[in-house]
This record gives structure tokens, sequence and C-alpha cells, in this order.
């Protein structure tokens, strides 16, 4: 967190925390809100539990929009696909699509060795993930459908 108690890129809060705002970086969340609402979890953004989704600060106009196409080629977009899957798929699924996503912006854009940008991708992720699946859980999000 940075002085003024804004998040820095990568810090994680909730989806509708006051830190989010005005940091300048997009909230992104691995338990995507479509599939909240797309399985009646709940009907908007900030509705209900959604405004303590975990959620990590991302530059928008790269990574963030990366991890957004990759979501799309893999069909976390389509209704059809997020209501067919359980909590922990989707957890699991946007685990990788974003740990691929921080990958690529750090190697293309931002110059990192693949080496250290797959090191740091990968325990970014893995950290959100935890996140997400504990919120899951405690919102009793994990049971099979």
């Amino acid at each position: 967190m940075d002085p003024l108690g804004l998040l820095n890129e990568f810090d994680i809060a909730g989806y509708g925390s006051p830190l989010h705002a005005k940091d300048g970086f997009s909230a992104h969340e691995l338990l995507q809100n479509a599939w909240l609402r797309n399985n009646g979890v709940v009907s908007g953004r900030t509705s209900g539990i959604a405004k303590e989704n975990p959620a990590i600060a991302l530059q928008e106009n790269k990574m963030h929009k990366t991890i957004s196409s990759l979501q799309s080629k893999y069909g976390l977009h389509n209704p059809v696909v997020l209501k067919n899957q359980t909590a922990v798929e989707n957890i699991k699924k946007n685990t990788a699509l974003t740990r691929k996503g921080i990958y690529m912006d750090l190697v293309n854009n931002r110059g990192w060795e693949k080496v250290n940008a797959k090191k740091y991708a990968t325990s970014v992720s893995l950290h959100l993930r935890e996140e997400a699946s504990n919120f899951a859980k405690s919102n009793g999000l994990t049971t099979c459908k």
C-alpha cells in the first residue's frame, strides 16, 4: 500500500474496497463477477458479497486487457460456460489465465527475463487464488453443482 492508503500494483483488496478507488489500477477477480451474476449469487458489480470478492490491482491498458482477452478466448465471457462451472473451476481457470496475462505483460512490455516473470506471475496468481478460494469457501460457494 502506498503512503496515501491506495493499493500498489498487484496488491489485493475486496473489489468494492475504498483501497481500489482512484488507485489508477483495474480491480481483477479470480472468482469472476460474471460467474457470481450468472449463478444467481449477486445482481451487480458491487452488490451483496461481490464488493468483498478479492481483487488484484492491475494496469488496465496492457495487463488487464490481456487477461480479459484470454478469458474471452477460453469462454469465460460466455454465460453458458459460467453457469456450468463451479466456483472452484472458475477460480482455477482464471488463475491460469491471470498468471499467463501477468507473465506476458512482464516479458513483452516491461522487459523482464522469462524465468523471473514466470516466478513472479506464479507467486502473485497463487496468492490471489488462495484469497479467492477462502472467499468462495466462506460464502458457501464451493459445494458441487
